[in-house]
């Protein structure tokens, strides 16, 4: 669905000669990387502020993209499936922040667990990544 909204408003843009058609693929890439960026950060303000935890999740999307910034995160075949994965990692991240904030122990073991997972799912020792 994405793509095809993508693949229609660059169409459009050709169309209008807005941008040359030999660039086509790059655009339709930025405007897809765009749009779900748009999308899974859009749901996950919803949320926040259905659920009432604004700090948290404010404080959950900077570390978060961050971090998937310069870790390249772990990738699913489709949009969906990674957009799934984000917001579910979301809920259940501010779920137990309170819980976690009151038990230094469990915070430090989850803080281990985390590490050793972005040091095996992320690309971090990746010989191309800053």
């Amino acid at each position: 669905m994405i793509e095809k909204m993508a693949d229609d408003l660059i169409r459009y843009m050709m169309e209008e000669k807005m941008i040359k058609e030999n660039l086509k693929e790059d655009y339709t890439y930025a405007l897809i990387s765009i749009l779900e960026k748009f999308i899974t950060i859009g749901s996950i303000l919803i949320i926040s502020i259905v659920i009432r935890k604004s700090i948290p999740s404010i404080l959950f999307l900077l570390f978060f993209l961050s971090l998937r910034k310069r870790t390249g995160g772990l990738h699913f075949r489709t949009y969906a499936k990674c957009y799934l994965a984000t917001v579910v990692a979301y809920i259940i991240i501010v779920s137990i922040s309170p819980i976690l904030s009151e038990n230094l122990y469990l915070l430090l073991v989850i803080f281990i667990f985390a590490i050793c997972c972005i040091g095996f799912i992320g690309t971090v020792n990746h010989p191309n990544m800053n």
